[in-house]
């Protein structure tokens, strides 16, 4: 990841590295554990940078019960999902291990098996405060002044 992406202050990374470590080996059929690119051991990789160029960068474990996961897999079809229900569990025990294994000490863990979206970020909201520096609460509190 260059350094440019964390020029600003606001950035957020959906999957990146730990869901490459999880359907790549899984779904493409490359880069499992010991093998050529082994994508658990590039994710530390990738870890170790973002430390080092953003150490205030916030892990969030999103997750939910497998019957939950099922549910809205039915009821939301994703035309480009790769996940197929019979793996639900083996992809959420995964989750949970890169989670464990991150280099990220600020981490943040959501079920939101029985929450709506609203709810889901009222939980971020609340769980996200401890992690806000005193540049990001001000920028918070200045966000709607008139310029």
């Amino acid at each position: 990841m260059a350094e440019s992406f964390y020029s600003s202050a606001h950035h957020v990374m959906v999957g990146f590295h730990i869901d490459e470590a999880i359907y790549a080996p899984k779904y493409y059929g490359y880069g499992g554990p010991d093998e050529y690119a082994d994508r658990g051991w590039l994710a530390r990789l990738h870890e170790g940078h973002i430390l080092s160029v953003a150490g205030d960068t916030v892990l969030v474990h999103l997750k939910a019960s497998p019957d939950a996961i099922k549910e809205r897999m039915k009821n939301e079809p994703r035309e480009f999902g790769v996940i197929k229900e019979g793996d639900i569990e083996y992809i959420l025990r995964r989750h949970e291990e890169e989670y464990t294994r991150s280099f990220l000490r600020q981490k943040i863990e959501i079920d939101n098996t029985d929450l709506t979206p609203e709810q889901t970020l009222a939980k971020f909201v609340d769980a996200i405060q401890p992690h806000l520096s005193q540049a990001d609460r001000a920028r918070i509190l200045t966000r709607n002044l008139p310029e």
